[in-house]
């Protein structure tokens, strides 16, 4: 991206992206090069003002928000800076009818751009994140029976090598 090689899209969900980087400079030389940066955003940032040839910004579904998908309610999870997972869940009612969670942006998009796979069913991940969690926990150490440990008042604790000594 940084040499303008790349007939690029960036697409980003971290809001503070770029002053997350190792060299903020060198990544908004890069970010300036892209033909599209598409940001998915719950507020307005200076991250926005960095960005490439033509820019989009998609609003949606804070974490406080409530998040109904076909009537039902869904819950993200996060990790805090201990390495615990814990759900969270909106409570307040969303600025606009018309804001989508980030899920329902992903899954769009899937749907919208990449050939139809008959083992990946977008509409069902959207409207039940729970299925989202289960292939997560197919696929990464430490995430087993995401699903219930998640809804522990507490959460659960990612594996951590150096905690637990392990070379």
């Amino acid at each position: 991206m940084h040499e303008g090689e790349s007939k690029s899209v960036f697409l980003r969900w971290v809001e503070i992206f770029l002053s997350a980087t190792p060299d903020t400079l060198f990544t908004a030389e890069a970010l300036r090069k892209t033909n599209l940066t598409v940001h998915v955003s719950t507020k307005l940032n200076r991250s926005h003002l960095v960005h490439g040839k033509r820019a989009l910004i998609l609003p949606c579904l804070g974490r406080t928000d409530k998040d109904l998908q076909r009537g039902n309610p869904q819950f993200v999870s996060c990790e805090n800076s201990m390495g615990v997972v814990q759900e969270s869940r909106g409570v307040l009612n969303p600025p606009s009818k018309n804001l989508r969670s980030e899920v329902s942006i992903v899954c769009g998009l899937a749907k919208a751009t990449l050939e139809k796979n008959e083992s990946v069913d977008w509409d069902a991940f959207q409207n039940n994140y729970d299925l989202i969690r289960d292939c997560i926990a197919q696929v990464i150490p430490g995430f087993e029976n995401f699903n219930e440990r998640v809804r522990q008042p507490a959460g659960f604790y990612l594996p951590n090598a150096a905690k637990e000594k392990i070379i």
